[in-house]
């Protein structure tokens, strides 16, 4: 079992949920002086794909200006190794981020209009691997 707490990170559980392990090697906080710290990330949200087991993907409110690029990232391996999934998005801080349920190598992820206000998400964009998808969305007041 996978577990995303905001200011406190990720975490695994691989005996029914007895115990639980931080797991956010790599997974930066681009907010703190030690962006690599075991404890203090912000994950969002984690999402997973039911025919792929150990694949995962998360949304960290890890970005920065200057540590841009942290926080939508992928792994094979429950989280052991982390790879970025931010480039090609317009922004990189969302809350949002869902694993199509056929295709385990797409991601869906909603990004803010601004991400220095957290409360406004855009609602104009859906960020499918590197192509904006944006018909049938609201254009406002999302």
């Amino acid at each position: 079992m996978h577990v995303g707490i905001s200011a406190a990170g990720h975490y695994l559980s691989e005996d029914d949920r007895n115990t639980f392990a931080a797991s956010n090697n790599g997974l930066g906080a681009g907010f703190v002086s030690d962006p690599y710290t075991e404890f203090g990330q912000c994950v969002h949200k984690t999402s997973g794909h039911p025919d792929a087991l150990g694949h995962r993907c998360m949304q960290n409110h890890g970005r920065w200006d200057e540590r841009p690029g942290i926080s939508v990232l992928r792994s094979d391996d429950d989280g052991d190794r982390l790879r970025l999934l931010s480039s090609g998005l317009p922004l990189d801080f969302d809350f949002p981020v869902v694993v199509h349920p056929h295709e385990v190598d797409m991601v869906y992820v909603v990004p803010l209009e601004d991400w220095t206000l957290p409360r406004r998400r855009s609602g104009r964009v859906v960020q499918r691997k590197r192509r904006r998808l944006t018909s049938g969305l609201p254009k406002k007041n999302g």
